[in-house]
């Protein structure tokens, strides 16, 4: 039986392409496409006010053939739902690795093309921009391949963080999804520190708080660069300045920028007012996300494997890095 999942995807704009392909769904503003997946009969069961949406907005879709003579037919096509959710969410957050944006999933439906019968979610958190603002952003073909790339990359490297790779092995995944919720769950005290960080940049994201976003970039550094609780501002600023500074001037200045970072964080959490403007502190969390996306993205594709290693493995390549 024909399944179609759809997304409305707010603040995404798609720059000089019809239709962006990941290898689980698709993405488009290109409205003759819109309306053929969206035909007639879908909008009337999402209604006008999600009609308008999915018009309105970036649309992403996927389609999907379940069999209906399957006797988990309505828990399958429930899990293959949940499954696709996640994965557009998930490519979605690393269009940040390629630039700052406040893009979400505005709904999603998951509709039976035969039936009508129909699943609703729109339960995403709001996304902000590093200032806290939010707005469209372009993204083009090469930016959403780079982004894809990336993606799979970063699922091998944490692949309890997973992305289905098309439909066909969506609906697989989905027959032994409860199988595998539970494994994820049983191992889910052995995340690892890069798993800790991205879920770190995900609360972040998700709050216009400039304080307490700034608190969240923080405890990204911490994830990565801190392996015992001893004079941690200055090991962790010392130890981001030379992982993804140039010059000694570069990392002078990163330096600097990550302690400022810091006090912000400290004056919040114990209950202080910080003495910068709102106009300073936006500028210090547009700088901050801008290192986080630097550290986020060399650790990933090129250091992934010695930031897995043990705590003393760790010390040791700071001390290289810094003393080199």
């Amino acid at each position: 039986m024909a399944f179609k999942a759809l997304f409305s995807i707010r603040h995404l704009i798609l720059s000089d392409l019809e239709v962006a392909r990941t290898p689980s769904f698709h993405l488009t503003n290109h409205h003759p496409i819109k309306s053929r997946i969206l035909d007639g009969d879908i909008l009337q069961v999402v209604g006008v006010k999600a009609a308008r949406s999915f018009l309105k907005h970036t649309l992403g879709y996927a389609i999907f053939d379940i069999g209906s003579d399957d006797a988990s037919y309505s828990a399958v096509s429930g899990n293959a739902f949940r499954i696709t959710t996640y994965s557009i969410q998930t490519f979605l957050a690393f269009l940040w690795f390629v630039r700052d944006n406040s893009i979400k999933v505005e709904e999603a439906y998951f509709v039976d093309s035969e039936t009508g019968q129909w699943r609703w979610w729109n339960s995403h958190p709001d996304c902000s921009l590093s200032d806290g603002t939010s707005g469209d952003t372009p993204f083009t073909k090469a930016e959403i391949h780079a982004a894809t790339g990336l993606l799979l990359t970063y699922t091998k490297v944490c692949p309890k963080d997973f992305a289905s790779p098309n439909p066909d092995d969506i609906v697989t995944e989905a027959k032994n999804l409860d199988e595998t919720v539970s494994a994820r769950k049983l191992n889910s005290a052995f995340d690892n520190s890069i798993e800790r960080a991205m879920a770190f940049l995900n609360t972040a994201r998700w709050t216009s708080n400039i304080p307490q976003k700034i608190t969240h970039y923080m405890s990204i550094l911490e994830c990565l660069f801190s392996v015992d609780a001893n004079e941690i501002v200055h090991k962790v600023s010392e130890r981001v300045a030379h992982y993804v500074g140039g010059s000694s001037t570069e990392k002078l200045e990163i330096f600097k920028l990550v302690k400022a970072a810091y006090g912000v964080r400290s004056t919040y959490v114990h209950g202080g007012t910080s003495k910068m403007s709102s106009v300073q502190l936006c500028e210090l969390s547009k700088q901050t996300d801008d290192i986080i996306r630097r550290v986020l993205t060399k650790v990933i594709t090129k250091d992934h494997v010695q930031f897995l290693k043990s705590n003393n493995s760790m010390t040791e390549y700071f001390n290289s890095l810094i003393f080199q």
